[in-house]
């Protein structure tokens, strides 16, 4: 939805790839200096990763983007009666994901890619303060 035009996407895709290992990089970085701040070992800089992460900065990010970028706006399909909002969300995401199973194989191995390489990086920030102290 950010654009129609492929050289525009690409450009938002690599902004949006930079803010990410930057962002990455900056949490690592105040994840180690705290763990040798407070001189805790390999389980306590765990602790202090996933409060870090869960709690403060999310709270942060999610309150801020929730106050000021999400607009107003109509709803793309009414629930269907006899369903509750859940069920219908549940159902639908069902059809989508058979969709894309059945009749988008392109499709289907480029979310199995994001997937993996989403869960390397994820790790690689997990395990990184693990060993860097």
């Amino acid at each position: 939805e950010l654009s129609t035009d492929p050289n525009e996407q690409t450009i938002y895709n690599a902004r949006f790839q930079a803010i990410n290992y930057i962002s990455m990089l900056a949490f690592l970085v105040l994840v180690t200096s705290t763990s040798s701040l407070l001189n805790v070992g390999d389980i306590g800089q765990a602790r202090v990763s996933q409060t870090l992460l869960a709690f403060i900065i999310c709270s942060i990010v999610f309150g801020f983007a929730w106050r000021w970028f999400f607009r107003h706006r109509p709803a793309l399909r009414q629930v269907p009666n006899n369903s509750t909002l859940l069920t219908a969300g549940f159902r639908k995401l069902s059809q989508t994901s058979s969709e894309i199973i059945q009749h988008r194989a392109p499709l289907r191995y480029f979310l199995l890619s994001v997937m993996l390489s989403e869960s390397a990086t994820g790790a690689l920030s997990t395990i990184s303060t693990t060993y860097m102290i």
